[in-house]
């Protein structure tokens, strides 16, 4: 039999020592102890896959349905409300009733005195499309909103915000007359 050098005998034992220690995280590992090393690892990667999977599953959806004319309206269409909402809370009260009894609530107005001197204001009201005059044909090209703005002195004040009022809705009412059709803003209505 052969002696054994001192090299050899300690690389011996440094393979001994990591047998030892691979049947033993073999053991843990079957016994129900997992290293939080290695369980961080395995949690970090399913989730990266996770992330991989969902994107790859939106663009395949993207891929198949493409976005059409009517979905990109529908988008205009609700960005717009949103802004018409967030606008129609700048209005002064007295304002709003005067819009609210002359035209009706389903009216948006708002009033804005930026860029305008301080002796006047900019008030807006928004017909609803189903009242609105708008031709079929600018419909179809794309105007979503009927807007009528005048610029009121201060001076002017509510009077010029019922004088503005009872002016749109005498342009609808005429609007409905000339085309024949029953109109909800007839005298008296």
């Amino acid at each position: 039999m052969t002696k054994l050098t001192e090299s050899h005998k300690q690389k011996l034992r440094d393979n001994i020592a990591k047998a030892r220690a691979a049947k033993k995280k073999n053991d843990d590992h079957r016994a129900g102890k997992v290293n939080m090393e290695d369980l961080v690892g395995l949690i970090q990667s399913v989730n990266t896959n996770i992330s991989d999977l969902k994107e790859r599953v939106i663009q395949v959806e993207k891929a198949q349905k493409p976005e059409t004319a009517t979905d990109q309206i529908a988008k205009v269409i609700e960005k717009e409300k949103d802004e018409a909402s967030y606008q129609e809370m700048k209005i002064h009260p007295k304002h709003r009733l005067l819009v609210d009894n002359i035209l009706g609530k389903q009216f948006i107005a708002w009033e804005s005195y930026d860029g305008i001197d301080s002796t006047h204001f900019s008030f807006s009201i928004e017909v609803p499309m189903e009242l609105s005059s708008v031709p079929t044909e600018d419909r179809a090209k794309g105007r979503t909103r009927d807007i009528r703005t005048r610029v009121i002195s201060q001076s002017a004040g509510e009077n010029g915000v019922k004088d503005w009022c009872e002016q749109v809705r005498k342009n609808l009412n005429k609007y409905y007359t000339n085309n024949a059709l029953p109109s909800p803003f007839s005298i008296g209505a």
